[in-house]
């Protein structure tokens, strides 16, 4: 039993499946046997009579004033999915090109407050993947207070659970602080570094934490992959 789903799929409407294979059935027809033949109206048949024509799936030949159609070849069939596998090639560049330019797109977001911080942290993170590389400056910032290292707690067990692979550079005063955190690779720096930054995929992070905690997310790839080289180049000329 012929699937007639598998019309639908390279093109032809249920009117166009069952017209192409009604003269498949009947041979070479006038309309009135088709329009017999296939139980459909009028109209639909002459309007699918044309659309077939159009396709290259079905001829007619004229004997006086009246035409008798006629089925193609029905291997004709596999030139139309080779046509749309042909077109479909000739616009693979440019949707490949629609998509980098959607994975390479640019925002960046303020959070405030400690509320907000904590959504920024979780939103750096969402997309990451088991094996993922963190990377991570801790620069020169003020005590934490113990809200504060709650949230970042609660950050270094999310970040433990998804398997990431953290890297971080750090003062050398703060050697021994990671210690506790043996999924971190820590090094230290006698000099000054950047800010509270993390990178991450395509983002930067970057928090101040202030009287007034700010935090920044920005979204890029060219940037990240800027900062990336910067943390790779820093992380050689320190100390483990």
């Amino acid at each position: 039993m012929i699937d007639k789903e598998l019309f639908t799929e390279i093109g032809l409407s249920k009117g166009e499946t069952t017209v192409y294979l009604t003269l498949l059935e009947v041979g070479t027809s006038k309309v009135g046997r088709v329009i017999e033949k296939s139980k459909l109206q009028s109209s639909t048949v002459h309007t699918c009579l044309n659309t077939l024509l159009e396709k290259g799936l079905i001829k007619f030949v004229k004997k006086g004033k009246i035409k008798h159609y006629t089925a193609t070849d029905p291997k004709f069939l596999l030139e139309i999915l080779k046509d749309r596998e042909r077109r479909v090639e000739n616009i693979l560049p440019e949707l490949e090109l629609k998509r980098q330019l959607a994975e390479d797109k640019e925002e960046s977001e303020v959070y405030k407050g400690l509320s907000g911080i904590k959504s920024m942290l979780q939103a750096f993170i969402s997309d990451g993947e088991k094996g993922d590389e963190f990377l991570f400056f801790g620069g020169e910032e003020k005590e934490y207070d113990e809200a504060v290292g709650k949230v970042y707690l609660q950050y270094d067990k999310r970040r433990q659970d998804m398997g990431l692979k953290v890297y971080g550079v750090v003062p050398s005063y703060k050697r021994g602080l990671y210690g506790e955190f043996d999924y971190i690779e820590p090094r230290y720096a006698d000099f000054p570094l950047p800010p509270n930054m993390g990178i991450f995929r395509n983002k930067i992070l970057i928090i101040s934490w202030n009287d007034a905690p700010t935090g920044f997310l920005i979204e890029s790839k060219v940037i990240a992959e800027q900062y990336r080289q910067m943390f790779w180049n820093i992380w050689k000329v320190s100390k483990k």
